[in-house]
């Protein structure tokens, strides 16, 4: 069958565009309902294919980008982070690590925790870790302060293991009980 020179699927898509037309010109409320949805929708479209918006701004402009710079290390973060090296002075002490880390949220602390669980370390118990915003995570076992995070909050960049791996512009992670690397 067909309608003014058009097939079933293009006359279809022709009334259900009339359709919303005139459902536009009716009601103009519509449009103020359909642009959040929009936004929510693109939001979530563009999370599943790892890109993250900050704001409904960002939406709108984002169409006008032109050039994508990349950081110092001509990288583009995914957003996923992985263990590509590691240096463990003490083997027998990651179950500790991994009990501290394992309910954390920071990215850093999500992927070093499903490193960990991929290499078969099992968690063992401590009490419950307090996280500390912009550092990392901390607490006491046994009369022993554990504590994960980063050299500058852990006192320890002047190591020479961690001056190298900063200076290979990896993102570095650190352990220490009793402030011993």
């Amino acid at each position: 069958m067909t309608y003014r020179r058009y097939d079933g699927s293009e006359a279809t898509i022709q009334a259900i565009t009339y359709a919303i037309t005139v459902l536009i010109v009716s009601c103009p409320y519509a449009i103020g309902l359909a642009v959040p949805m929009v936004i929510v929708i693109v939001s979530g479209v563009a999370a599943e294919r790892g890109i993250i918006f900050k704001s409904a701004d960002a939406i709108e402009v984002a169409y006008k980008t032109s050039h994508v710079v990349f950081d110092k290390t001509r990288t583009l973060t995914r957003g996923k982070l992985s263990v590509v090296t590691k240096d463990c002075y003490n083997v027998d002490k990651l179950p500790l690590l991994l009990s501290l880390i394992e309910n954390s949220r920071h990215p850093v602390s999500v992927s070093v925790a499903t490193y960990l669980k991929d290499a078969g370390v099992m968690a063992s118990t401590v009490p419950e870790p307090k996280s500390l915003t912009g550092k990392s995570v901390e607490t006491t076992f046994g009369g022993r302060k554990l504590r994960a995070g980063n050299s500058r909050w852990l006192n320890i960049s002047e190591n020479e293991l961690i001056r190298r791996m900063l200076s290979q512009g990896y993102t570095v992670f650190y352990f220490t009980i009793d402030n011993m690397l």
